[in-house]
């Protein structure tokens, strides 16, 4: 079984480290030749390139360069893979041609939001136009899934992210807090990209409100992007040394391991999560999780159970989470504990593996 991935860049991002984790386990498996192609130099993870997979890089001059097609067929020519796998819109255009002229099935696995879509959208028509032209299409959540409308379809699959349990944090608590000059304050912390799709600016609000009513708490911020600067200016003078905004970070779980409550808040305005790596990632090293109740989160968390849903932008009921949170350390670890549990059971690597072994599988036989 030969299986072509193409996706644009190994930057920090949820699909992309779900790429990895994906190739890795394959790897381990007999008569599977996985080879990898990328439009971007710029690797993240560079646990890819600790197997024998062939990575190639492909140069796009400009967005949307035709020239993208011609440089996947010379490399796809000489693997001839029965599995085009491609993860993103614009990579299921280019790998289409390309997967038709070799005899290829095509995946499409750019599903990893569960909305929302204007129509007539840059997003609403890529997605109008890619599924039907492919095989198979691959939502890491039933919300992504229903995006594509007949959910029952036979070319729709759903096939949530894996994560692995084995969490070794080679610095110790202390270790981290005494880096950053915590003390004993109670952490709240939020993983994720300071991007127009994410909402800091409710926990934030959240925090202060905290801080306020006197409550011994810090927040770190784990990620970089645009928005940051807009963030940070939301904190006065008064509460700034009781916010870490920690830029990107290669070993982020080091981070989440002193985190009492780990927070994912969304725009809802313009995304919606699909199945969250950091919210997974919270739950497996047994942090209670507020979050955004939309898209996917609602598969992944069990209300009251594992962690909380707040609607969005509502900074009053991430306070009222929050001050629960901190003010039971019984329901913390119960919520983490039971958290862990779930992704253990549910949403495991080699789960994940399994089905898509399955899937590539089924696809070539018929």
């Amino acid at each position: 079984m030969r299986i072509t991935f193409f996706i644009e860049s190994q930057r920090p991002g949820g699909k992309e480290k779900q790429l990895v984790e994906l190739v890795k386990g394959l790897y381990g498996l007999t008569d599977i030749v996985c080879e990898v192609v990328l439009m971007d130099r710029d690797v993240f993870y560079t646990d890819l390139f600790d197997i024998d997979v062939k990575v190639h890089f492909i140069k796009s001059r400009f967005p949307k360069d035709p020239m993208v097609i011609k440089a996947l067929y010379d490399i796809c020519s000489l693997s001839r893979p029965d599995i085009i796998h491609a993860w993103g819109f614009p990579m299921v255009l280019y790998a289409w041609p390309v997967a038709r002229l070799m005899g290829a099935k095509i995946i499409n696995g750019a599903i990893r939001f569960a909305g929302p879509i204007k129509p007539f959208s840059e997003l609403w028509w890529y997605l109008k136009l890619t599924t039907p032209i492919s095989d198979m299409v691959i939502a890491n959540s039933q919300a992504g899934l229903r995006l594509c409308g007949n959910s029952k379809s036979h070319k729709l699959r759903c096939i949530p992210n894996g994560i692995n349990s084995d969490h070794l944090v080679g610095t110790s608590l202390a270790e981290v807090k005494n880096e950053l000059c915590i003390g004993g304050s109670k952490v709240i912390g939020m993983v994720a990209s300071f991007h127009h799709r994410k909402d800091y600016e409710t926990p934030i609000r959240a925090v202060l409100e905290l801080l306020q009513r006197g409550m011994d708490i810090v927040f770190l911020a784990v990620g970089d992007g645009a928005g940051l600067n807009e963030a940070k200016s939301l904190v006065s003078d008064e509460y700034r040394k009781r916010f870490f905004f920690l830029g990107r970070q290669k070993d982020v779980r080091r981070y989440v391991e002193i985190f009492d409550i780990g927070v994912l808040s969304t725009n809802a305005k313009v995304h919606a999560e699909g199945m969250s790596n950091t919210i997974m990632e919270y739950m497996v090293m047994e942090k209670p999780v507020i979050a955004t109740d939309s898209g996917g989160n609602q598969e992944l968390i069990d209300d009251g159970r594992t962690g909380y849903l707040v609607p969005p932008f509502s900074s009053c009921d991430m306070v009222d989470k929050m001050a629960k949170l901190l003010n039971n350390k019984e329901l913390r670890l119960s919520m983490g504990h039971q958290g862990k549990r779930r992704v253990i059971e549910e949403f495991s690597t080699e789960k994940m593996i399994g089905q898509y072994f399955e899937l590539y599988q089924s696809l070539i036989k018929s």
